[in-house]
This record gives structure tokens, sequence and C-alpha cells, in this order.
């Protein structure tokens, strides 16, 4: 290590652009990354995801919710995530299912318990 430290300060490299670079701790662009990314947008949008394959099956609401609660949170859903869920949906019925579960999916995957599950 002192060999590095030595090697570095030499070259003038003593400060690292970020200092997060090995932290456990979530930085500004794993979040836009996820926010923002065309990965998870791809992903997210494909017409062979879990989501599709899901529907198809004819899935009720509360089976795709916990199918993915489960997947993304490794818990179920409680009962006010639940309601709070199939009240947006009774709000957008206007909106095609796909687009409604997309909805929750961008929601999952970009809160902290993701970010800290995965």
């Amino acid at each position: 290590m002192r060999f590095w430290r030595k090697r570095t300060r030499r070259c003038g490299l003593t400060k690292s652009v970020c200092r997060c670079d090995r932290s456990d701790d979530l930085n500004l662009s794993q979040a836009l990354q996820v926010a923002n990314g065309s990965l998870v947008h791809g992903k997210l949008t494909s017409v062979d995801n879990r989501l599709r394959q899901l529907l198809r099956e004819t899935k009720s609401l509360r089976e795709i919710m916990e199918e993915y609660y489960l997947a993304a949170w490794s818990r179920m859903p409680t009962d006010p995530e639940m309601s709070g869920f199939e009240q947006f949906v009774a709000r957008h019925k206007d909106r095609s299912s796909e687009d409604l579960f997309e909805d929750l999916l961008w929601a999952l995957i970009n809160s902290n318990e993701f970010l800290f599950q995965h």
C-alpha cells in the first residue's frame, strides 16, 4: 500500500476524482444510471420481459405486484403499498396495464430499498 501511495503522490494522483469509488454508499452516477439509463429502459419496455409474460398469463394485479416486490425488494408488498397501487390504477383507467406496471417498476427500481438490495 505504501508503494502505491508513493507512486500516486509522485504522479500527482493524491486525490480521487470521486472519493466514493469503492464505497457501498450510493452515488449520483449510480442513481442517474438507474433512473435514466437505456439498459433499464430497454428491459422495462421489452416485448418479452417478465411483465408482458405475467400479463399474457392473465395474472391478477396482486399477483404481479407480489412478483415484482419479491424480485426488486425481496419481500411482499405491505397492505398500504398494495392499496396505494390499486388506487393509482383506479385513477388512471385510461392507461394500459403495461404502462401502469411500468410506472410501478420504475418506482421500485429507483427506490433506496432497491439500490440497497442489489
